[in-house]
């Protein structure tokens, strides 16, 4: 509840009045190097979401966190249409952990803008073991549109 609270505060705090899209998605790791880039929603995992048709994103926060040890994680939260793109929020950190996704207040973009889509993108070393679907780490975000 108090999580809830703090992004409500977050997200109307810049006057956003506000609709929201979500972002949930989960990802196993293969030992070794990865990577998923574009629009895709993998195993039902929301990882894409379509920004409503003239909305446009105005910020995020959530989190992304890394659930076993021996893993280097960039993360980046993209939104555009394929070939052109704005990358919205990145990071780069070692697992386990989990750290805050927190963009400031987004400019009026055209890249933002509905039809368009916001999606994760990562690549990552596992110098550990495989893991299974979903046990590698996860992103939880949420975008307030306007």
């Amino acid at each position: 509840m108090r999580n809830m609270i703090v992004l409500s505060s977050l997200l109307f705090s810049s006057g956003v009045m506000a609709d929201t899209v979500s972002i949930g998605i989960q990802y196993g790791l293969p030992s070794g190097f990865s990577s998923q880039s574009g629009c895709q929603n993998p195993n039902g995992y929301v990882g894409c979401v379509r920004i409503p048709a003239g909305k446009t994103i105005r910020q995020c926060t959530g989190t992304v966190t890394i659930k076993v040890p021996n893993v280097e994680l960039l993360q980046h939260i993209v939104c555009g249409v394929p070939g052109r793109t704005e990358t919205i929020w990145q990071a780069e950190f070692l697992g386990p952990g989990t750290i805050p996704i927190v963009t400031p207040v987004l400019p009026l973009d055209n890249l933002l803008t509905g039809p368009n889509s916001c999606w994760t993108e990562h690549q990552a070393i596992n110098t550990g073991s495989s893991t299974p679907d979903g046990g590698g780490f996860e992103v939880q975000a949420i975008c307030a549109t306007n």
